[in-house]
């Protein structure tokens, strides 16, 4: 799926994960590890996609808290319950209907009734000196059976949500959150986002990290709900 292709509709979601899994050859490049676990247990990769300025970086992270739980807290609303794994979150909103969105395409038609759902979303800036971010992202919910859920994410334009003053458009080019069930009542989670920052770019090893964290304040609070 190279850069300006659409991400897959419900139909071709089991691809779309199988590229991102997949540990060889893949229409998207190879992943290779970005060194090892981290000491919270997230293991990281990055790839380079060809045809694309913007690496895409992998986590993966056993959680002790079901997929339903983990899958609540990727899905709310509650501004409070966001910040406390991503502190960088400022504030958001869903935007309707979904159907006015243009572009991206994760989900399309073919996910399931309100499985799919547009947000936009603003974020502090992550540095001095940076400008604060927005995205408009499509997230569109896959049932993908034996409990395996995604959610495939990917920038899109809507008329609700042009671009504002002060903020940076930033663009999540493709992303995903995979839910699988383990033994005992926990998750795989594996996180994956590849992002058009909208200015300078970011450093390889800044998305790495960003990311890492992110899955380690997610799994902390899943734990603590």
């Amino acid at each position: 799926f190279p850069r300006g292709a659409p991400p897959p509709s419900e139909a071709s979601a089991e691809a779309y994960v199988a590229d991102a899994m997949g540990d060889g050859e893949a229409a998207t490049g190879v992943w290779e590890a970005a060194g090892e676990a981290s000491k919270a247990g997230v293991s990281v990769w990055v790839r380079r996609v060809p045809g694309s300025p913007f690496v895409e970086v992998r986590c993966r992270a056993v959680v002790d808290a079901p997929p339903s739980v983990v899958l609540d807290l990727l899905t709310t609303g509650d501004e409070d319950t966001i910040r406390e794994f991503n502190p960088y979150y400022e504030s958001g909103w869903d935007l309707a209907p979904a159907a006015a969105a243009t572009g991206g395409g994760a989900g399309g038609s073919g996910a399931a009734d309100g499985a799919v759902r547009v947000s936009y979303a603003r974020v502090r800036a992550a540095a001095p000196g940076l400008k604060p971010r927005d995205t408009v992202t499509r997230v569109a919910k896959h049932d993908l059976g034996a409990n395996r859920v995604a959610l495939l994410l990917s920038a899109v334009e809507h008329p609700a949500a042009p671009p504002r003053d002060g903020y940076v458009r930033a663009r999540v080019v493709r992303g995903m959150h995979l839910l699988e069930p383990t033994e005992g009542g926990g998750s795989a989670y594996t996180f994956t986002q590849q992002i058009d920052s909208g200015g300078a770019r970011v450093p390889a090893c800044m998305l790495q990290r960003s990311s890492s964290l992110f899955v380690e304040r997610l799994a902390r609070t899943a734990v603590s709900v």
